[in-house]
């Protein structure tokens, strides 16, 4: 519930890629989730790297990116076409992950509650 609410939220204040779509990061499977606002249905499931524990865009939403903790790297994406564009090593911290968790917002990452 914590997910989905942060992500109603980072919609209402961000406006990202789609004004109707929540984008969330998914630990277990390594997919990102496209959700649609209106249905809050799932419209798109993105493979990504291994445990992607946050996701951010940039500011003109081009780029989308990851956190995959357990990939030990950031990737890239293009929202457009799902592409992973390249990875960019990051390495582990005490806790085993690259990154802390975020949700996307404008222009920059908003902290999530674990």
């Amino acid at each position: 519930m914590k997910v989905i609410y942060a992500g109603l939220l980072a919609a209402c204040l961000a406006q990202p890629l789609a004004a109707a779509e929540i984008w969330v990061s998914n630990e277990k499977d390594d997919t990102l989730s496209v959700i649609d606002i209106d249905t809050l249905e799932v419209i798109r499931t993105l493979k990504t790297g291994e445990r992607p524990r946050g996701i951010t865009f940039n500011a003109d939403f081009t780029r989308l990116y990851i956190c995959a903790s357990d990939s030990n790297a950031v990737q890239v994406m293009d929202p457009e076409t799902g592409e992973i564009l390249f990875d960019l090593p990051s390495g582990r911290t005490r806790n085993n992950s690259c990154c802390t968790r975020t949700i996307a917002t404008f222009g920059s990452p908003m902290r999530m509650m674990p």
